[in-house]
């Protein structure tokens, strides 16, 4: 699930045909600019255009991995089956593909492509880039501004929405006064209700546990230990003994970071609220704590 930096720069040597790199290098927009995502394109794709990992495709987290956002959706509501379908055969993706993921230090972001392909399009050998595209720099490896020649696929993938849950199944737990039954990826601070420049709306979901991403990672951006991931999960994990621990964020992307951290300490009994804090607020009746 995890590679090193030198272990990419080797399958790139041997000219494995079956490898697929993707850079999903992404700056969240503000509350203002999430309808057009202007700011995020710009980011993401200006950085990979100015230098990537050799071979590379970009895929942009607004334009190719969200759905069409409503009034009542999140932020980053999924696409449907047959436009991410689409998608994957323009990205020359098979089933015997050997796919590596990064993004910014951390992968904060790359994770939803890997939950994506690992989880929803039930693809085996999906990794991420540990430390992301800085790792890459840090090693001293090269780096391109070439486009890849990339043959599309004819490939028709099958998706598995049992590995997501819509809003009325958390509202079921709420409902039931169920605790730890979900975590929330946010920030503390965002998470305890604190003013902050991306919810418009403050607080969290109730039953809610806090588990920020940030706490998968240590401050060069590389995963923890797995040894420390089980300790840290271990907590999590105990309260989905029937049913599965829910990942939620701001609006789908970190709590896919949680979903990967807990995947690699070896728990699996997870499921992801695609909508999360962004779709719980647009429904003025649901319950929120602080």
């Amino acid at each position: 699930m995890l590679i090193t930096a030198i272990e990419l720069k080797q399958l790139i040597d041997n000219n494995n045909n079956e490898l697929c790199i993707f850079d999903c290098r992404y700056a969240l927009p503000q509350p203002t600019a999430f309808q057009t995502s202007a700011n995020a394109l710009t980011k993401g794709k200006q950085a990979y255009l100015k230098g990537h990992i050799p071979n590379a495709q970009f895929v942009d987290i607004d334009a190719e991995l969200t759905g069409e956002i409503t009034d009542s959706s999140g932020r980053h509501p999924l696409p449907t089956h047959k436009n991410f379908n689409q998608k994957l055969q323009v990205l020359g993706l098979t089933p015997n593909s050997k796919i590596v993921i990064y993004a910014d230090t951390g992968n904060l972001f790359a994770a939803r492509l890997w939950w994506m392909l690992f989880r929803w399009a039930h693809i085996n050998n999906v990794s991420l880039l540990d430390g992301g595209f800085s790792a890459w720099q840090d090693a001293g490896l090269p780096v391109t501004q070439n486009l890849p020649q990339i043959t599309a696929s004819t490939h028709s993938f099958s998706f598995d929405d049992s590995q997501h849950v819509d809003m009325q199944y958390v509202q079921h737990k709420v409902a039931l006064k169920e605790q730890h039954f979900i975590t929330d990826a946010r920030p503390l601070l965002r998470f305890n209700g604190e003013p902050n420049p991306i919810d418009t709306v403050l607080g969290h979901i109730p039953g809610a546990v806090n588990h920020p991403c940030q706490k998968n990672i240590d401050k060069k951006g590389y995963f923890l230990p797995q040894e420390q991931l089980v300790r840290d999960f271990s907590v999590i994990a105990q309260y989905s003994t029937s049913d599965p621990i829910i990942h939620s964020c701001g609006s789908g992307l970190t709590a896919c970071h949680n979903a990967f951290a807990m995947e690699l300490a070896g728990f699996s009994h997870y499921k992801l609220y695609i909508g999360s804090w962004s779709e719980w607020t647009k429904h003025k009746n649901n319950p929120i704590e602080k």
